[in-house]
């Protein structure tokens, strides 16, 4: 009975080699899950030792389950991952065709409707840069027009200061 438990765990044991196969995973997860599958394992050795033998450990009670490990491996996992393999290579070519399939009309969509957008936001900002420009220049021309008036509200005419209107007045005067 423990052997046919080891070749069981051994089947289990494939299984989640071929989801490994089918969807990569990480260092991480791979360890996790093989912590739990081997966590199951002893658990089910234990409950078949406590069920059938009422929990008295021998020898063959602990090299069984290995022995149906081994023999698994040796005579059952390639006929099992081999055709498992070939299903998994033609599931996920027919997914790829299905997926480019439905890929080109959302492809056509996309270029319908989303690159007229970003043409048109490339065009409002080099629009906006332009407004830009012309505000720093119409804040230039503003400060030249402030500076220009200030002449004028502070006693200054033509460029000239209060200082020489009366240098030129006094030259008249004499």
């Amino acid at each position: 009975m423990l052997v046919a438990a080891g070749m069981a765990a051994g089947l289990v044991y494939d299984f989640i080699r071929i989801i490994r196969r089918m969807v990569r995973h990480g260092l991480i997860l791979i360890q996790i899950e093989d912590l739990v599958y081997w966590l199951f394992l002893s658990l089910t050795v234990m409950l078949i030792l406590l069920w059938d033998n009422n929990a008295v450990l021998r020898f063959f009670f602990v090299i069984a389950p290995i022995i149906g490990l081994i023999l698994y491996f040796f005579l059952f996992s390639s006929f099992i991952i081999r055709p498992a393999e070939i299903i998994i290579r033609f599931v996920k070519r027919i997914f790829m065709v299905i997926l480019h399939i439905i890929y080109i009309p959302l492809r056509f969509l996309r270029n319908l409707f989303l690159l007229p957008i970003k043409r048109g936001i490339k065009c409002l900002s080099k629009f906006n840069k332009f407004i830009k420009k012309l505000l720093k220049k119409a804040v230039k021309c503003a400060k030249i027009n402030v500076r220009f008036s200030s002449y004028k509200l502070f006693g200054k005419v033509n460029g000239r200061s209060d200082r020489l209107e009366k240098q030129r007045k006094e030259k008249g005067k004499k």
